[in-house]
C-alpha cells in the first residue's frame, strides 16, 4: 500500500508542517522577494474595460490631489475677534419717542402674556431708554446685549446698632417692574479678525464673506490695516433668520390669560453662535491653486427653553449714615440694592476651518495613494477577465524580450514592410572581387534555394543501404534483377582531400 502525500518519507504538506519547518518556512516567505509579472492582452472587452476604470481612477485622482489639495497639510485655524461698541446711530435714536416702537405700545397681555417655569408672570412691560453700557457685557469672546430686565427694590433691615448685626435681618420686596429697552438691535458694533496657525501665519482675511439665511453673501475687504467690519445687532440676528418680536418657538411655559402664551425673543432672549470658517483653498475647482485667506462668516440659533440671560445685577444704593462724617456706613448692614434679571442676545464666536501649507511629505503620500488607485484598475479588470473569459489565462503572455521578437517576426510574415529598417533589402547587391556589383540578394538566395532543391532531389535517389540491392538472376549482388549496369556507392573525393593528401606524402586516395 502507498501511504498518502502527507505521510510519505521525505515530505510534507504545510498542514503537517513541524513547528520548526514552520518558522523556516515563514522566514523564507518574509524574506523572499516578490514582483508582479508584467503580462498582455489583446481581449477586446478587457482593455475597453482597463480604459474606462483607468479613466475613472485617473480623474478621481487627479481630483483628490490637484482639486482637493491633497498635497496641502491641513490645521485648524484660531480665527480671534476684536469687538467694539459703535454707538453714534444708537445715540442718534435715543431723542425719539418710546411709544413710535411696535413693541412699546401694547398694554396688559397684548405683547407679552408668559408665566414661566418657576411660576414667574411677565405682562405689560415698559419701555426705557437706557445707556448703552448699562445693558450690554463685553467679554473676551462673547457679547451681551440685553433687550428685556426685571427689576425690583430690596430693602433690608438689620437689628443691633446701625444695623450691623447681621443675623436675624429682614428683607422687603418692592417696586417690582418689567421693561424692554429701546432699540438695542440699533447698537451696532466693529468686529476685527485675525487669523492664526502653528506653521506661522498670522494676518487679516483678506475677504470676510457674511452668509444670508437666504444664500446671499456679503463680502468685506479688510485689507492689510484690518479695517473694521461694521455689523449692527439687527444685521447679525437677521443673519441668523431672527426676529426680536416674533415668537420663540422653543419657550417652555404657559400663558396667564391667553389659550397660547406670548413670548417674543425680545422677552426670552436668544443665543446666536457666530461660526468663523477659515480657508486657503477655493471652493470653486475651477481655481484650485487660488490660496486666497478667506473667513466665512455664519451665525446660528441656539435654541433655548426659558429666559436667557447673564447672571443677575446688584446695585447697592446706600445704608444708614455713618454719624462721623455723614457717609454711608460700609459697616451697617441695613442697605437698600436695586436686582435686576436681563434676558438678551448673547453672541459667542466658534472658530473653526481648514488653512494648509504645501508639504513635501504630505504631497509624497498623495502621489503615492494615487499610484495604488492606477493599479487597483487592473486587479478590477482581471478579476473581472476570470469571470467573462475562459480563455483569459491563455490570452494573457507575459511582456518580455522574446514576446517582442515572436511579434515583429508575426508582423513582418503578414505585412513585410521591413520595419525599422532605413533602406530597401532588395536593392542590396553581391559584388565580386572586382567590386563589380551584381545579383542582389533576394535573386541570389533564390538560385541557392533552387541549387540545393535540385541536390535533394539527386540524393533522394541513391539507395540509402546495402540490403536495398538484390542479387541478380544468375549474377553477383552488384546487379540489379532487370538487369541494369551495376550501381555503385562511392565516397566522393573532394579536391581538398586529394590536396592534403599529396601535401602529407601520401598516396593519392581512391573513391
Amino acid at each position: 500500500a502507498v501511504p498518502p502525500l502527507g505521510f510519505r518519507e521525505g515530505r510534507e504538506t504545510r498542514g503537517t508542517m513541524g513547528l520548526w519547518a514552520g518558522i523556516k518556512f515563514i522566514v523564507k516567505e518574509t524574506i523572499t522577494y516578490k514582483t508582479v509579472k508584467l503580462v498582455k492582452t489583446y481581449d477586446k472587452t478587457l482593455i475597453l474595460l482597463h480604459l474606462f476604470f483607468m479613466t475613472l481612477i485617473t480623474t478621481y485622482a487627479f481630483y483628490s490631489i490637484v482639486v482637493s489639495h491633497s498635497y496641502m497639510k491641513f490645521e485648524t485655524p484660531i480665527t480671534s475677534v476684536t469687538q467694539s461698541l459703535y454707538r453714534n446711530d444708537f445715540d442718534d435714536l435715543a431723542g425719539n419717542a418710546a411709544s413710535t416702537l411696535p413693541y412699546c405700545v401694547g398694554t396688559g397681555n397684548d405683547l407679552v402674556d408668559y408665566v414661566s417655569v418657576a411660576n414667574d408672570t411677565y405682562k405689560d412691560p415698559q419701555c426705557v431708554r437706557l445707556d448703552a453700557s448699562e445693558f450690554t457685557q463685553k467679554d473676551a469672546n462673547a457679547l451681551w446685549v440685553n433687550t428685556h430686565f426685571r427689576q425690583r427694590t430690596v430693602t433690608r433691615t438689620c437689628p443691633g446698632k446701625d444695623g450691623t448685626e447681621f443675623k436675624a435681618c429682614t428683607e422687603t420686596v418692592a417696586n417690582v417692574r418689567d421693561a424692554f429697552i429701546a432699540g438695542p438691535e440699533h447698537l451696532a458694533l466693529d468686529l476685527s479678525f485675525t487669523v492664526t496657525a502653528t506653521f506661522g501665519l498670522a494676518q487679516p482675511p483678506a475677504e470676510l464673506i457674511i452668509r444670508k439665511p437666504d444664500g446671499s453673501t456679503v463680502t468685506h475687504s479688510p485689507g492689510s490695516k484690518n479695517d473694521a467690519a461694521r455689523l449692527t445687532i439687527g444685521d447679525i440676528l437677521s443673519s441668523a433668520g431672527i426676529d426680536l418680536d416674533a415668537e420663540s418657538p422653543t419657550a417652555i411655559g404657559k400663558g396667564s390669560v391667553f389659550a397660547a402664551k406670548r413670548a417674543p425673543h425680545r422677552l426670552m432672549g436668544v443665543h446666536l453662535r457666530v461660526k468663523l470658517e477659515t480657508t486657503n483653498t477655493n471652493p470653486d475647482p475651477w481655481k484650485p491653486f487660488d490660496t486666497t485667506l478667506r473667513t466665512f462668516v455664519s451665525v446660528e440659533f441656539v435654541p433655548t427653553k426659558e429666559m436667557f440671560g447673564p447672571a443677575t445685577h446688584v446695585y447697592y444704593v446706600g445704608g444708614h449714615l455713618d454719624f462721623d462724617d455723614n457717609l454711608p456706613s460700609l459697616q451697617s448692614h441695613d442697605q437698600v440694592r436695586v436686582e435686576r434679571d436681563w434676558s438678551g442676545v448673547y453672541i459667542e464666536y466658534e472658530s473653526g476651518g481648514e488653512v494648509g501649507k504645501v508639504d513635501l511629505i504630505t504631497t509624497m503620500m498623495a502621489i503615492t495613494n494615487a499610484f495604488v488607485l492606477i493599479g487597483m484598475a487592473t486587479a478590477i479588470v482581471d478579476n473581472i477577465g476570470q469571470l467573462i473569459s475562459a480563455r483569459f489565462y491563455d490570452d494573457k503572455y507575459e511582456d518580455d524580450g522574446e514576446r517582442e521578437i515572436l511579434e515583429n517576426i508575426a508582423s513582418q510574415l503578414e505585412e513585410p514592410g521591413h520595419l525599422g529598417v532605413p533602406f530597401d533589402p532588395k536593392n542590396l547587391r553581391l559584388m565580386s572581387d572586382d567590386d563589380v556589383p551584381g545579383m542582389n540578394y533576394e535573386d541570389a538566395m533564390y538560385n541557392i534555394m533552387n541549387q540545393i532543391r535540385e541536390i535533394e532531389d539527386r540524393l533522394s535517389m541513391i539507395p540509402e543501404e546495402e540490403g536495398e540491392f538484390v542479387e541478380a538472376e544468375g549474377g553477383g549482388p552488384s546487379r540489379q534483377p532487370d538487369g541494369y549496369p551495376p550501381l555503385y556507392l562511392v565516397e566522393e573525393i573532394s579536391a581538398e582531400k586529394r590536396m592534403k593528401a599529396l601535401e602529407e606524402e601520401e598516396e593519392e586516395p581512391e573513391p
